[in-house]
């Protein structure tokens, strides 16, 4: 006489198929994740790259971070981000310093930063870089000049890093609702590095090599500490 299944080796084959399914998704996870690591690298890589062929043309020197306002916006050195109201302002990647040398937009977007967090607050109409130039590198004033070549450590210092700010301070932002938002500068004294992959940052060094580097101890902002924006390490920003 055929017997079936108990109850309790039921329950034990759904258990066992819970589990299997768990230990899939987690790796679908991971490969994802490790994909979405792989392909930020590559893309803050070309920034490197675009960023030696901008000093070549250049005699060496460093471009600013900040270029002047125009057409009722602001010159950035990622490109033009018109005034007004935050998630609604227009944005044109042409206009950026670095353009010329990379011509894809698309390469200044990780695909990390939707994943960070659901609370993602956009700081135009369209998605702006998700990479930070290291304000340490940027003259401060039009006339102000600074050498690449006269770095004497150029494999220390970061060009470029992930980053990401905590916003506050603009709806749909508040005190009581911050929230995950584009940025564009990482320095020594702000926790704009965004450590989405992983706990780590990308970041590009000036010689041109790629790494993953943790975030300085006890420098995650704790508005939201699940975001992971937090600080790089000064020795590797300050030149």
């Amino acid at each position: 006489m055929p017997s079936g299944f108990t109850l309790i080796e039921l329950l034990i084959t759904l258990g066992i198929i819970s589990i299997l399914v768990v230990m899939a998704a987690t790796a679908l996870n991971r490969g994802r994740t490790s994909a979405q690591r792989t392909r930020c690298a590559s893309q803050i890589r070309q920034w490197g790259i675009a960023s030696h062929l901008y000093w070549e043309d250049n005699l060496g020197r460093s471009f600013r971070y900040q270029l002047g306002s125009t057409n009722g916006g602001s010159l950035y050195w990622f490109g033009w981000l018109q005034s007004g109201q935050e998630g609604s302002r227009q944005f044109d990647p042409s206009q950026g310093v670095l353009f010329p040398y990379i011509r894809d937009p698309i390469l200044a977007f990780c695909p990390s930063i939707r994943d960070a967090t659901q609370q993602l607050k956009h700081k135009a109409a369209t998605l702006t870089p998700g990479y930070g130039y290291n304000l340490h590198l940027a003259p401060s004033a039009p006339d102000a000049t600074l050498n690449i070549d006269s770095l004497s450590e150029p494999s220390r210092i970061i060009l470029f890093s992930d980053a990401a700010q905590i916003n506050t301070f603009q709806p749909p932002a508040s005190p009581s609702n911050p929230m995950l938002e584009e940025f564009y500068y990482v320095n020594a004294n702000e926790a704009t590095a965004h450590f989405r992959h992983l706990r780590t940052a990308n970041v590009v060094h000036v010689d041109g090599h790629v790494t993953p580097v943790p975030f300085l101890e006890n420098s995650i902002d704790l508005r939201m500490p699940r975001a992971f924006v937090g600080k790089l390490q000064p020795s590797n920003l300050i030149p």
